[in-house]
Formats: C-alpha cells, sequence, structure tokens
C-alpha cells in the first residue's frame, strides 16, 4: 500500500490528493473534466496528473483547483460559472493556469466558486456569486480573480455558497448566502462582502460545509453555526443555530472537515470523531442512523 500521502480533498464525486514527492493524483467521476486527465472518462485508481511539484489541492462540486512549488495556480473541470477563473466559461479536461500570479499558497473551492490566497495576505474570489459567495459586492458571476477587500488574512474555506475566512488578527468572517445562518448571524440573509463573525479574535481554523460552519478556537473549543437538520452542528439536537455556538466543553480539538451534513473532527489524542448526516454511511461507524 502506499504510504506517502500528504493532502486529500474531495468533490461531490471526486477525489485529489498529493503525495510527498511531490505528485498530484486524481480518480472518481470525470464528467466534466475534473480529474485533469484529457478525458472525460471516470477512473478507478489514483491517476498521476503531470510531472509538476504540488503543494496545495481543492475540490469543488466538480472542479478541482492545485498550487504547483511555483505558486502558480491551476484549476480544470466544471467551468459554468466561471469557477476556474481563466476567464472562460469552457469546461477544461487539462489543468489551465489562473492569470499569471506566481505568490499563492492556498485555495479553497465551493460547490461552483473558487477562494484563493496570496503570500500577501490578499484573498481573490471569483465563479458563482449568486449569493454573494465571492465576497465582491455584487451577486454577479466572475471569471476571474477578483480581490476580495483589503485585508490581510491567514485562512479561507468555501461552502455551498458561502465562504469564511480568518484574519490575520484571529477575527472570524462570512459572506454569502446566510439563509441558514451559516454567517453566524441572524442578519442579514445574504452578505455581499466579508462580515464579522461575532467580536472574538481567538478564531484559529474554520470549516464550511453545505449549509454549515464549524470552528475551534485558540484553547482547543470546538464551535458550530447554521444548517443541523441532520445533526451536523454536533449540539445533541436538530436545532438551526445562528451563532456560533460550543460543541461540548472539550477543549483538545485540532483539526476540522465539514461534508454536505456531515461532520468531523480530530482531538489532540489523534481520536477521529464523526457528527450528522449517516444514511450513505458518512460517519464511519458501522450504522447508517444519523447522529446530533
Amino acid at each position: 500500500a502506499i504510504t506517502t500521502w500528504t493532502h486529500v480533498s474531495s468533490g461531490e464525486f471526486h477525489t485529489v490528493a498529493i503525495r510527498s514527492d511531490g505528485s498530484l493524483w486524481t480518480w472518481g467521476f470525470n464528467q466534466n473534466g475534473q480529474l485533469g486527465d484529457a478525458t472525460f472518462v471516470d477512473k478507478l485508481e489514483p491517476l498521476k496528473i503531470g510531472s509538476a511539484s504540488w503543494i496545495a489541492i481543492a475540490a469543488g462540486k466538480s472542479h478541482t483547483l492545485a498550487i504547483k512549488k511555483d505558486g502558480t495556480l491551476w484549476a480544470w473541470g466544471r467551468n459554468f460559472f466561471g469557477q476556474l477563473g481563466d476567464g472562460t466559461v469552457i469546461d477544461r479536461a487539462l489543468p489551465v493556469q489562473v492569470g499569471t500570479a506566481k505568490n499563492w499558497t492556498s485555495v479553497a473551492a465551493g460547490t461552483n466558486h473558487t477562494i484563493a490566497r496570496r503570500d500577501d495576505g490578499t484573498i481573490w474570489g471569483w465563479g458563482d456569486n449568486s449569493a454573494g459567495q465571492v465576497g465582491i459586492g455584487t451577486i454577479i458571476k466572475t471569471s476571474t480573480p477578483t480581490q476580495i477587500g483589503t485585508a490581510t488574512w491567514v485562512a479561507i474555506v468555501a461552502g455551498e455558497s458561502h465562504s469564511l475566512a480568518i484574519r490575520a488578527d484571529g477575527a472570524l468572517f462570512g459572506w454569502g448566502n446566510n439563509i441558514k445562518g451559516q454567517l453566524g448571524t441572524t442578519n442579514p440573509t445574504f452578505s455581499l462582502t466579508p462580515f464579522q463573525i461575532g467580536t472574538q479574535t481567538t478564531w484559529a481554523m474554520v470549516a464550511a460545509g453545505s449549509n454549515h460552519s464549524l470552528a475551534i478556537k485558540n484553547d482547543g473549543s470546538l464551535w458550530s453555526w447554521g444548517l443541523n437538520d441532520d445533526g451536523q452542528l454536533g449540539l445533541g439536537n436538530y436545532q438551526l443555530q445562528t451563532i456560533p455556538t460550543q460543541v461540548g466543553d472539550i477543549k483538545l480539538w485540532k483539526t476540522i472537515s465539514a461534508g454536505q451534513f456531515h461532520s468531523l473532527a480530530v482531538r489532540s489524542d489523534g481520536s477521529l470523531w464523526a457528527w450528522g448526516r449517516n444514511v450513505d454511511g458518512q460517519l464511519g461507524d458501522g450504522k447508517r442512523v444519523s447522529s446530533p
């Protein structure tokens, strides 16, 4: 078995991963070219894409993004909303470079939009913007990277139609769709530009599900908000939350990940925890019973 994987990201029906040698591998559904192998044929096993050395990846619903070691950003797959950022709305079955910048450090893919960060701390958005999820003050989609505000940012994530980011001072912001409270406030229903969530500046990590959000504070506490129909907030109930609410009283959380309607987190002891929707077995507990 291969034991050199370092990064992994999953879209709706495809997966992308990086090995320790910097090689990029994709597999799964390929209807829109999201595997990047110049075909539209599904792949049942990992397939190496090109020969470059890669440092970061993100998979959207059916588009894929990756950053090379030289800081260039590349995209492929579905492009109906301009989510590839290459100035077109044409699907790409091979990686295409996004602009000419060579200082990209991280990238996040929502369902049909993309957010990326450069080494100067600026963040940029493009793609589907029907709920303001690109964060540029309009609801017009854009097919090229457009800068979001002027702040310095350290972390970015993207959900179905909302985005979240942590500013350099530890403040948490959200923008886009808030119809299920996923921006951590009751008002507005949509935010077309970054909106601060609460007043605290102790946020360390953030994750975005389809319509829910998760975050970890510097003290290791875990917080959640947004849609909770399947118990994806982990609060022991199924009630929507419009403000960040602490998940239990344990302060040992290290990393988080949010799926469409379920959530996963790792504690400092290396134990893995899952909650939310489980009708497809996504919680990995051997059952098909959802857990709040």
